[in-house]
């Protein structure tokens, strides 16, 4: 196993391969970030690159974004795989993609002409997540990410007008009414 960093780690079949080097900052950054501000223990593991993965899109002759070293799959995620423990493994996955996306890449089942994509929970990726970058530029750091995905934006809690629409008044001293499945209803609909 080799170490990218705390959160992100190569496994070693994949541990010579030529990988896009935006690609891996991408994935660090946004490993690191889970790791320090949403889950502490959380680390993901490539498994896939260049190494242990068909060079050619199946079906076809045409070669590959792992066969070019613009993609990788990680199915291992906090030392588990899907098979182990799948309600785990999922939520931790949806952790990672909804960090990536919202470092501007895709997850719409497909990657052709998008050139940072994600498939996730889509035909032949259940078990992993398939990340690919073409371009070589490593995206802006994560904008936000709610800690308990209920109601907080870059670590900053989130307030709603309470049921009588009226902007609360933090001033007065009184207590600010909540609307959590609203709130989580704006999450769901901004992540």
């Amino acid at each position: 196993m080799v170490n990218i960093s705390n959160s992100l780690k190569l496994d070693n079949v994949v541990s010579n391969d030529k990988i896009n080097p935006a690609l891996v900052t991408d994935l660090k950054n946004a490993c690191d970030y889970i790791r320090t501000h949403i889950r502490h223990d959380f680390v993901a593991i490539i498994t896939s690159a260049v190494s242990n993965h068909s060079k050619y899109v199946k079906g076809t002759n045409r070669l590959s974004r792992h066969g070019k070293g613009m993609a990788v799959d990680i199915s291992r995620l906090n030392g588990i795989g899907q098979g182990s423990n799948p309600k785990e493994f999922k939520e931790l996955g949806d952790l990672l993609v909804k960090t990536l996306v919202s470092m501007g890449y895709t997850n719409t089942g497909s990657e052709y002409n998008i050139p940072k994509a994600i498939l996730w929970q889509t035909k032949g990726h259940y078990n992993h997540i398939h990340v690919s970058n073409t371009t070589n530029i490593p995206s802006e750091a994560p904008r936000f990410f709610p800690k308990d995905s209920s109601n907080f934006v870059d670590g900053t809690r989130v307030v709603l007008p309470n049921q009588s629409n009226q902007i609360p008044n933090f001033a007065s001293g009184q207590p600010v009414l909540e609307d959590i499945s609203a709130i989580r209803s704006f999450m769901n609909k901004i992540l």
